[in-house]
């Protein structure tokens, strides 16, 4: 049973239709907020599998949107094990 089908509240059924952010549609008006897991980055500041399990099992409630937290794009800016690196394509 899909969580769309749980919710009796007419006011909030406008929460599942789709809605252009910019140039991009969102499947939901949902959105998994920016939150620090402490979940710990390598040590060039790529995602460890512990994270990439952490959100992918959040994905399953498939928000239209989810925030990952801290981010660094600069690396002077890159505080280790904390920021997930974002300045670099091959960092990822």
């Amino acid at each position: 049973m899909s969580l769309e089908s749980e919710v009796n509240v007419p006011q909030l059924k406008h929460l599942f239709q789709p809605i252009m952010l910019g140039s991009m549609q969102l499947k939901n008006r949902m959105m998994m907020s920016c939150m620090a897991a402490g979940i710990s980055l390598d040590d060039s500041g790529r995602a460890t599998d512990e994270m990439i399990g952490y959100y992918q099992e959040r994905a399953k409630a498939r928000p239209g949107m989810m925030g990952i937290g801290a981010g660094a794009i600069m690396p002077q800016t890159s505080p280790k094990k904390s920021a997930i690196c974002l300045h670099a394509d091959e960092i990822g």
